[in-house]
């Protein structure tokens, strides 16, 4: 094992990773911005939260997978983390939505 590339490989990622998290992050505030008043403090915060979260999945994600030896483990939680931004993403436009037919458009898309 080549300690040298995988030292380079960690910092690489950490720069993706912290470059695509904080777009992330600066996308959430600019939504939230643009919305207007139409937020509660309560919907606020569960954003912030659920937006929070997704961040940090996708900063960590790619040193994680790296790091495996099993050639399975890295589809298996790929598909997991896939699956998790999804969850966030419903039940933040579940949280969100401020009528039924929100909601359908939520469970439709």
């Amino acid at each position: 094992m080549n300690y040298r590339d995988q030292e380079r490989f960690f910092q690489g990622s950490r720069v993706w990773g912290g470059s695509l998290a904080l777009a992330f992050v600066l996308l959430g505030i600019a939504t939230r911005i643009t919305t207007g008043g139409r937020w509660t403090a309560a919907q606020t915060f569960i954003y912030f939260l659920l937006e929070v979260a997704v961040a940090t999945l996708i900063y960590y994600t790619p040193d994680y997978l790296h790091l495996s030896v099993a050639p399975e483990r890295k589809p298996r939680w790929e598909r997991k983390v896939r699956w998790r931004i999804i969850g966030a993403v419903f039940l933040l436009g579940m949280l969100l939505a401020s009528s039924n037919g929100g909601r359908v458009f939520v469970l439709l898309a």
